[in-house]
């Protein structure tokens, strides 16, 4: 009967060549997994990377003479304002004014309202409790058992209210700004394409970090 050699470690020369055989094809799998790992990585962080400098690099200033503010947007994106207020929640208030500012990514443009991304600056006669109570009392929201949360914040050196509002599902937050007997009331408008339309989102944040009230 042929007997299989043993080497001096007690493995026979053929188990020897296939654990050497399975130990190479392991090592060749773990370099593999290694390196795609590592370059999915660098891709990731290079796209993140650029998206980021690609929007925030080059930015316009929006100046209004007429209420005193000025705010910097995207340069790729338009600015359009209104003094319509008959499709917001102060249509039948006859004691508000409202001045609104929006500031629209290009793709929103010819997109839906649900569909699309912008930030609105409302520029208001009235105060900041009364704002937020209108909004508190919306029909909707009473129905959508929304909840509300406020906290102070700073925006161009002035105590700014902040209000984040949850309906379990999604979360905004908006932020009023009172001077000179207005409120500047700050908030997006996200569809469901888009992560999140909260104001500590890179460009509203951005945005609002260079608010600033003028003469």
């Amino acid at each position: 009967m042929h007997t299989l050699k043993k080497n001096q470690r007690g493995f026979s020369t053929i188990e020897t060549v296939l654990v050497l055989v399975v130990l190479i094809a392991v090592a060749g799998v773990g370099y593999y997994v290694y390196k795609a790992k590592n370059s999915t990585t660098k891709t990731y962080n290079s796209a993140a990377s650029t998206a980021s400098t690609s929007t925030t690099a080059a930015w316009k200033t929006y100046n209004d003479a007429k209420y005193h503010f000025s705010m910097p947007y995207p340069s790729s994106w338009s600015v359009v304002t209104s003094d319509d207020k008959s499709d917001s929640l102060f249509a039948n208030d006859s004691n508000v004014t409202l001045h609104t500012v929006a500031f629209q990514s290009t793709m929103a443009v010819n997109q839906k309202v649900e569909n699309r991304i912008e930030y609105f600056l409302y520029i208001s006669n009235s105060t900041v409790d009364h704002m937020i109570n209108v909004l508190k009392s919306s029909p909707t929201n009473i129905k959508d058992s929304v909840s509300f949360k406020t906290s102070t914040v700073k925006v161009a050196g002035i105590s700014a209210t902040q209000l984040t509002s949850t309906d379990g599902k999604l979360t905004s937050t908006d932020v009023y700004i009172p001077s000179g007997g207005r409120v500047y009331l700050f908030e997006a408008l996200a569809g469901p394409s888009f992560s999140s339309g909260n104001v500590t989102d890179p460009i509203p944040a951005k945005m609002l970090q260079s608010f600033k009230i003028t003469n």
